[in-house]
């Protein structure tokens, strides 16, 4: 499953990753004049309530756990107020981060190149070659046929994720 998520993570095209940037941006720039218009009250009373929120969670915790503790670290950390400074933080350089984000986008690269290869299946195959080749259980054949273990193998993990395919053969030279 690792090797399937990690072939997944690298198969994508520029064309699919375009509009999640600009979304980003123009998000970023909407909740920075939406954090921005809260008034200075309201701003206390989150910055209270993220505080009070963090000392609950770890007294919640030490309630709870019968762990001896060496160091303050190992304690659950003020999630609340460190992402209420993340949003301040956020509102505060939005501009600097829509910058780089535009930068991305103009020198994105062409991602994995996709044609006509599904990119879940490519996932499976490779998965497949990686465990198979690593505890040698099937031997991986430099092309599969409709023929074979490793086929019969590719077959069933396909049909488990509800992958199509045109039947094609498939080399791994």
């Amino acid at each position: 499953m690792d090797d399937y998520r990690d072939f997944e993570a690298d198969f994508w095209s520029r064309e699919g990753q375009i509009p999640v940037i600009e979304t980003i941006q123009r998000q970023l720039v909407s909740i920075s004049r939406s954090f921005d218009s809260l008034p200075q009250v309201i701003m206390n009373e989150l910055e209270a309530m993220a505080d009070e929120h963090g000392e609950n969670a770890k007294e919640a915790f030490l309630r709870t756990t019968t762990r001896d503790f060496l160091f303050k670290s190992e304690l659950p950390g003020p999630d609340a107020a460190t992402a209420l400074k993340a949003l301040r933080a956020l509102s505060d350089h939005h501009e600097k981060l829509a910058e780089v984000f535009e930068k991305v986008r103009r020198s994105l690269p062409s991602g994995m190149p996709t044609r006509n290869r599904p990119g879940d299946a490519y996932a499976v195959i490779y998965a497949s070659i990686c465990m198979c080749r690593e505890d040698g259980a099937i031997n991986v054949p430099k092309a599969v046929k409709e023929t074979g273990p490793f086929f019969r193998l590719l077959s069933d993990l396909f049909q488990l994720f509800g992958i199509t395919t045109s039947g094609v053969m498939v080399e791994f030279g």
